[in-house]
């Protein structure tokens, strides 16, 4: 079941808040990245890329919603999964940079937070890599309709 954009975006208020003195490499990802950036896209959980040294600050800040923290060897990717006021959010450290991309974001205004995400084009790659067709479809779809608004 999708969740409530409401309850989605409280729950990424909790997270940059703990985080936001911080210095640490981190974006959203997923269909919650692409919600943020204007698409109109169910959304089941959060999902937030970082690296081994931001996990380390994410474990230590939110260590209160932690429900899981091991190392998943299917994706090859550390994880974090969390609940804050029900809503489910998985925090990776992916092994391989290419598809972890937390040097190659851009920031956008979230509610008056500036988030981290990833643009449309680096989704699409990921989504390629993880072997999520529909998603980059999806991607491509979103970037036809908003070319055809442009004047």
């Amino acid at each position: 079941m999708a969740l409530k954009h409401e309850d989605l975006y409280e729950a990424l208020g909790i997270v940059y808040d703990a985080i936001s003195e911080e210095k640490l490499n981190w974006h959203l990802n997923g269909s919650f990245n692409l919600l943020a950036q204007g698409m109109d896209i169910a959304v089941h959980d959060l999902d937030i890329e970082t690296d081994e040294a931001g996990l380390l600050i994410f474990r230590e800040k939110l260590k209160e919603y932690i429900e899981e923290d091991r190392y998943r060897n299917e994706i090859e990717a550390h994880s974090l999964l969390l609940d804050i006021d029900g809503v489910q959010i998985e925090i990776l450290a992916h092994d391989n940079p290419d598809i972890a991309m937390v040097s190659d974001v851009k920031l956008i205004n979230v509610e008056e937070m500036e988030i981290p995400v990833i643009s449309y084009e680096n989704a699409k790659k990921f989504y390629r890599m993880v072997g999520m067709e529909n998603k980059v479809k999806l991607i491509e779809e979103h970037i036809e309709l908003l070319k055809s608004f442009e004047i």
